[in-house]
């Protein structure tokens, strides 16, 4: 029980004491997490169209075999409507530069070089965010390969012995996902330090070995389900608190981008446990890295 406690007390100090006191020194952050947010949420509301929520969720109430009509639909929706792909093209550009922002930023914090936002944000080079835009497609690229023929293996079930896999197939597309969430964060955190490609790459392809896949999986699954306790009830609770929207939305806002950004801080936490010890790492992370944890330095703090 002791060494239980113990570990607990060690793990909210790494995971979000240092965190919550980065962020209170550099409390600009969040705004690059806020503009990454935005997006996402433009984003989802963008696939919400394609997919035509609303009408799927009737279906889905109605009758089986839903999802066999709705992913032809949507497809056949988003191949007619160049302006529509256009958008989510657009829409994916930006959030990897946004993405990238974020990362440069806290990466910045946690090497004691940041100096503003703006500075991070003139930090970034252009092939560093290119090899990030090809590390999310590929990402992106594999998850929607491998869902999609989960999808046409439900679907045979379906046309072949009306058996419906629909919820199957649902949660194997949530299944998979901690895994696109892992390589993006870990991608885009390789893409913030300077350095050879190459190396980068081995160590992300690394996060796939069974322990250090097996650190990721469950880190980003909590990590998920935090930031969706997050996003779904800080609306709900304050909405039934307020009743003002205008004031609402004004509380709403920074009681959920202040842990999203905290969040990203215990993500870089994970990161140096998991990949500290790789030679790449701890050189751009220099003393930074001691033992399981960070110890955040005082300049740190000031800077």
């Amino acid at each position: 029980m002791r060494k239980l406690t113990l570990s607990l007390c060690q793990n909210f100090k790494v995971y979000l004491w240092r965190p919550v006191s980065l962020f209170l020194a550099h409390w600009t952050v969040a705004v690059a997490v806020l503009i990454a947010v935005a997006l996402s949420v433009a984003s989802q509301e963008l696939n919400s169209r394609v997919l035509n929520s609303t009408a799927s969720v009737s279906i889905f109430l109605s009758r089986p075999g839903w999802i066999f009509e709705i992913i032809p639909q949507s497809l056949q929706r988003l191949t007619s409507d160049s302006l529509l792909a256009l958008a989510l093209i657009g829409i994916f550009g930006l959030q990897v530069g946004a993405s990238m922002l974020v990362a440069q930023d806290v990466v910045n914090i946690y090497r004691g070089q940041r100096k503003s936002l703006l500075d991070s944000a003139r930090g970034i080079e252009w092939h560093r965010l290119l090899w990030y835009a090809c590390c999310s497609m590929a990402a992106n690229v594999i998850y929607v390969v491998i869902i999609s023929l989960v999808y046409a293996i439900a679907h045979l079930f379906w046309l072949w012995y009306r058996v419906d896999l629909s919820i199957l197939w649902i949660l194997a597309v949530a299944a998979l996902f901690p895994w696109i969430y892992a390589s993006l964060s870990v991608s885009a955190k390789l893409a913030a330090l300077p350095g050879e490609r190459r190396e980068a790459e081995r160590i992300l392809l690394s996060m796939f070995r069974w322990g250090r896949a097996a650190r990721a999986y469950s880190f980003f699954a909590l990590r998920i389900c935090a930031e969706m306790l997050v996003v779904i009830m800080s609306p709900i609770v304050i909405g039934a608190l307020v009743t003002n929207r205008v004031v609402a939305t004004l509380i709403v806002v920074p009681v959920v981008i202040v842990p999203l950004t905290v969040f990203r801080g215990s993500t870089l936490e994970w990161f140096l446990a998991t990949f500290g010890e790789e030679p790449w790492i701890a050189e751009r992370f220099g003393a930074v890295i001691q033992g399981d944890g960070v110890e955040v330095k005082s300049r740190d703090l000031t800077a």
